[in-house]
């Protein structure tokens, strides 16, 4: 098939890379052998020796490696030589406020002799003659060249690198200084990720960059994942290191910074980029003399909130009421009410099945040792990591692990060839109890349970060997089901490793052109070992001293399951940079594919021989289950992109994309995807700079881009079939069981790329030598060629399943505002603040629909010109408080004139005026559930050592629709919450259509185990609420240790630090807010949670 021509065909195209990457490794190990007989000199003055040592080893391998091998050979022979006259420089390298920099290289300009400053910022280097300068470099600092002369004492006073217009931001493929971006483009530093410890990557940029939407729905050791997207579009391309691989659980103390590519600034990735690019750079190492970093931290956790349940006596109480107003006998006299409120005898408990569960905060603890440093010819960057994250479960059964380590290594063979070496490492563990066997998400099923455990009933038994304890529905037993030795376990372990090889070459004759070639691999294996043990489920009857049985609750049963990730992803490109007077020219051409493999295998057995012997051989060899399976996909991809600048203050990019998927036919396979941004620095024309000296930076950009997407099953133009798997899904022909096979559906033979096209203008400014910053961006995407069914086309009786057409179209639009604030005062306080605000939104504008002709139909139902996030429902006014009010009411809210109703109902807005309540008189009534608008205010503030990081974070334009028992109090006899006991409107037992609760503000109670009644249950402004919040995000105080205390120790930087996560949450919930986190995803899920962490950094 073509398809496959695709993916196999990649052989010819880069074999020749296999060779070249073969010969970068022996360059690197050759550069490695210069830097150690460089050493060597310096203990041993055998010259002669050492080059008749390289003498022989070229003589051995020439034939191996040809004339590469020879001009290393001739490298390290001149490094050796021309070292044989010197002359003594010593000076003192300090700060600008005079403080003695240590660790500071110092090299003479052209040769490999170098130093370090020792603690008092001292050195002392022996130069060859014929010297001209000395360099000086330290990380954060500006690099100096100063001349030698006849000088033998040179001092130097080194400032600080200014964050700001010479910033160098990672873009797509490079990287460029912030000032000369046409794109737009948001960053965050490495020093920003790091202030308040986490376990996942995904949640510290929360609040960090505009224009990056999140949303964290849940706490789950392991699974705390914060949805992001850049400008309300879908999942975004997140690369590490210019790979495509897991990311979110990467050590935060590996990445040296991550920059979020928007409009045309993502372009350049063509199809992946339509939703945005976040780029992830790991650290290096640096010229300077090797550090070693140790950071370690231990982090307090607990859920934001949970929810707030009744106690035993209100139970009985709330339980009997619902039962009066739905005139069912009583379960509960008042005389056993007043037993649960005395607490006093045993069958009459108060249980709070939170408590049982929860405790209060759980540890999590993370630790990191890093090594960095090199000099001009190596320089390197080594890293390992441990994480432990406990869960706020008692039985600690609930938790993740991680192990990491990372290796970057630059080595510069030559004046003209480098080549770098990456690998990492991280192994991840989750573990968690078995709930429900093979449900897609078993922690789900506690948090049901939970829901519905009552509190008349104890947690635990007299006896808790015995099994679990019942808590008032059918098997149920939450507590015993977060303890892996009775309900069993799911283990999950994830391998991950990635390897880059890359070669850089700057090719001779012709100045700023480079050659730059790469191999990429990237490996995931995961193994998941779930088992479901079986337990009994009791009560106690301590009147007769007997326990009673309610059943089993799981079976016996065990599911294991192998999957492999591979991805290949080799690169060539060739790259020029030069300036020819006024004019600067970038270019950059490149070729990619990206090829990945999976394969997964799984197999099941039931009634194991032993609960303790959990592998395949002891389970039973009837109904055994076992699976497979493979996908291989392809991608081809040619790139190019042109920068040109004049003067530095007229700026164009143009970039284009040429893409190749495996998922579409030959005849639409490739897709085009151009840009084009231009930028003005209007701070550069001489009538800004020669006339109004305030402003350090002004520039206005604007960009148009197209890129694509694939995001549909592969081989949808084909005729397909599918083998159905499902044990249930066969055929019996007498006695031979066979299996289903199914047709996929109507090919599509034309089915090509989703199209995006965006647009984008912006400000950048700068004033007052940094003291003010205002950036804006204006943006508008059109999505095009949307996958989907044309279902106006065909009867819903059609008898086959439609074919996915290029047919719908949305549009977004928004904006983005950052206003900056940054000032010193006095030598030794400094102190900065940014706030930020982003908005957007997303139309459908023309999308595939059943065609309406009723205005009322076309208002409510028809998404073609309306907004993606509606929500459409009843608008409401409150409650009917007592009968009178029903029987004065000329609006038919039942559509049976009332008669149906009763107080304490909702009572609904006829909007169209027609005295009938339909579906005709619904609206829209509120937001989708992810935010539109996100706001954020980060300050930051340094005296003496003590640093504070303040960030307030929130959201807003979306809603929480309240449901489940929150909506419904009583839902299968279950346990209402505080808020339904405070506000629910109560009627006066001697006038039951009166209510007695002057603040009652939810329907009445009903006790026969449906929750609500019928007439409350629509979509409705009563229970949609507007999820509005404002959050302390992060705070973080610390305080380092001054050096001229720590250098006696010999340690470089020491600082201490508190700090916290979610501290203080202000929202809109308005009564569910106690029991309801704005971001949380309600009873069935485990809540976000708030930090409080302790740690140190030490570096050395």
């Amino acid at each position: 098939m073509k398809s496959n021509q695709l993916n196999r065909g990649r052989t010819p195209i880069w074999g020749n890379l296999v060779m070249c990457v073969r010969q970068s490794v022996m360059l690197l190990l050759l550069s490695l052998a210069t830097f150690t007989l460089q050493g060597i000199s310096h203990v041993n003055d055998s010259e002669k020796n050492n080059e008749s040592q390289i003498d022989n080893y070229l003589k051995h391998n020439d034939h191996r490696f040809g004339d590469d091998l020879t001009i290393i050979g001739s490298v390290i022979k001149m490094t050796k030589t021309g070292s044989l006259q010197s002359k003594d420089i010593t000076g003192k390298v300090t700060a600008e406020t005079g403080q003695p920099l240590a660790g500071v290289t110092v090299f003479a300009k052209g040769t490999t002799s170098g130093t370090f400053t020792d603690s008092d910022g001292r050195y002392k280097l022996s130069i060859p003659s014929g010297t001209m300068a000395l360099v000086f470099s330290f990380v954060g600092m500006k690099t100096v060249e100063e001349p030698i002369g006849n000088r033998t004492v040179i001092d130097m006073v080194l400032y600080a690198e200014e964050i700001g217009l010479d910033e160098v931001v990672v873009v797509g493929y490079g990287e460029q200084k912030k000032v000369n971006l046409t794109g737009s483009v948001s960053t965050v530093q490495k020093e920003d990720l790091v202030k308040v410890p986490s376990a996942n990557i995904s949640e510290i940029l929360t609040g960090k960059a505009p224009g990056l939407l999140t949303k964290q729905s849940t706490g789950v050791p392991g699974q705390d994942f914060t949805t992001l997207s850049i400008r309300g579009y879908d999942d975004p391309l997140v690369l590490v290191d210019g790979i495509e691989t897991s990311w979110s659980r990467l050590d935060p103390t590996e990445i040296e910074s991550i920059s979020v590519l928007k409009d045309a600034a993502a372009a350049v990735y063509g199809s992946r980029a339509g939703n945005g690019v976040v780029l992830i750079t790991t650290k290096r190492g640096a010229g300077t003399k090797p550090s070693i970093n140790y950071s370690s931290n231990f982090t307090f956790q607990n859920p934001t909130v949970l929810p707030e349940y009744i106690s035993s006596w209100k139970y009985a109480e709330m339980l009997r009421e619902g039962e009066f107003n739905s005139g069912i006998p009583y379960t509960y006299t008042e005389e056993e009410i007043q037993l649960f409120k005395d607490g006093t005898d045993p069958d009459y408990i108060n249980e709070d099945w939170y408590s049982a569960i929860f405790r209060n905060w759980a540890l999590m603890q993370s630790h990191n040792l890093g090594v960095s440093g090199g000099n001009e010819r190596v320089k390197f960057f080594l890293s390992v990591g441990f994480l432990d994250q406990q869960s706020t479960f008692k039985s600690g059964d609930l938790k993740f692990g991680r192990y990491n380590a990372r290796s970057n290594v630059d080595a510069q063979i030559s004046d003209r060839l480098s080549v770098s070496i990456d690998l990492s490492y991280r192994n991840e563990q989750r573990y968690e109890p078995q709930a429900t066997f093979q449900n897609s998400d078993p922690l789900t099923n506690i948090w049901t349970d939970l829901k519905l455990a009552l509190p008349v009933w104890p947690s635990r038994l007299p006896d808790p060997n015995i099994g679990g304890a019942y808590s008032g529905f059918t098997t149920r037993s939450p507590l015993a089901q977060t303890y892996s030795d009775l309900t069993g376990s799911i283990d999950n372990r994830q391998q991950y490793w990635t390897g880059r090889i890359s070669l850089n070459y700057k090719i001779p004759g012709i100045k700023g052109l480079e050659f730059n070639a790469a191999l990429n691999y990237t490996g995931n294996n995961t193994y998941v070992k779930n088992q479901d043990k079986p337990f009994e489920v009791f009560s106690y009857d301590y009147a007769n001293d007997l326990y009673v049985s309610w059943g089993i609750n799981g079976e016996n049963a065990l599911a294991e399951e192998f999957t492999s990730y591979t991805q290949l992803y080799p690169l060539i490109s060739l790259k020029y940079e030069n300036t020819f007077g006024n004019h600067a020219i970038q270019g950059l051409l490149l070729a990619e594919g990206i090829n990945t493999d999976y394969n997964y295998l799984s197999g099941g057995r039931v009634d194991l021989l032993s609960l303790e012997i959990p592998y395949m051989f002891a389970g039973s060899p009837e109904n055994i289950t076992n699976n497979s399976g493979a996908v291989e996909t392809g991608r081809v991809s040619y790139v190019g992109r042109a920068n040109y600048s004049f003067k530095g203050k007229y700026l164009v990019e143009g970039t284009f994309r040429y893409d190749a998927s495996h998922k579409f036919p030959e005849e639409t396979r490739w897709g085009f995807f151009p840009s084009v941004s231009a930028g003005w620095r209007i701070s550069e024309e001489s009538f800004v700079k020669d006339n109004i000296s305030w402003i350090d930076n002004l520039k206005i950009r604007a960009s148009y881009s197209k890129a694509g997407d694939d995001n549909v099953s592969a081989f949808k133009y084909l005729t397909g079939y599918e083998i159905l798997s499902d044990p249930t899904q066969v055929y019996v022909f007498g006695s031979n069981v066979y299996r289903l096979i199914r047709s996929t559906g109507l090919p599509n033979p034309d089915i090509t790329w989703l199209d995006m096209t965006s647009y984008n203008i912006g400000l950048d400014s700068r004033f007052l030598d940094g003291l003010i910053g205002v950036e804006f961006d204006l943006f508008y995407r059109l999505t095009e060629n949307i996958f989907g069914q044309p279902l106006e086309a065909y009867p819903s009786t059609f008898g086959a399943t439609l074919p996915q057409l290029n047919l719908n179209s949305t549009d977004d639009r928004g904006f983005e505002l950052t206003l900056s604030h940054r000032n010193k005062i006095g030598g030794d306080f400094t102190y900065s603040m940014a706030g930020t605000v982003s908005l957007a939104r997303e139309k459908y504008k023309d999308w595939s629909e059943v065609l309406y002709d009723d205005p009322d139909e076309i208002r409510i139902y028809k998404r073609t010109g309306n907004y993606t996030n509606r929500w459409i429902g009843y608008k409401t006014d409150g409650l009917f408080m007592s009968q009178q009010e029903i029987d004065e009411c000329d609006v038919n809210q039942d559509e049976a004139n009332n008669t149906t109703l009763v107080p304490g109902d909702i009572r609904y807005v006829d909007l169209n005026g027609d005295k009938i309540i339909d579906w005709r008189d619904q609206d829209q009534i509120g937001y989708g559930t992810f935010p539109d608008l996100v706001y954020a205010l980060d300050m930051q503030a340094d005296y003496k050592g003590i640093g504070v990081t303040i960030l307030f974070q929130g959201a807003s334009m979306f809603n929480i629709n309240i449901d489940d028992t929150y909506r419904g109090p009583l839902t299968n006899w279950g346990p209402p919450l505080e808020f339904h006991y405070k506000y629910r409107w109560q009627p006066d037992p001697a006038n039951p259509d009166i209510n007695i609760n002057p603040d009652a503000r939810l329907p009445a109670l009903v006790g026969d185990g449906t929750g609500t009644r019928t007439h409350n249950r629509k979509t409705s402004d009563f229970w949609l609420q507007d999820a509005t919040y404002l959050r302390l995000k992060n705070l973080n105080i610390s305080y380092t240790i001054p050096h001229e205390l720590t250098k006696k120790v010999g340690i470089q930087d020491l600082r201490f630090f508190v700090a916290g996560s979610n501290l203080l949450t202000i929202s809109k919930l308005g009564i569910y807010k106690n029991s309801q986190d704005p971001e949380g995803g309600g009873l069935k899920y485990y809540p976000p949670v708030k930090t409080v962490s302790f740690g140190l950094n030490v570096t050395l």
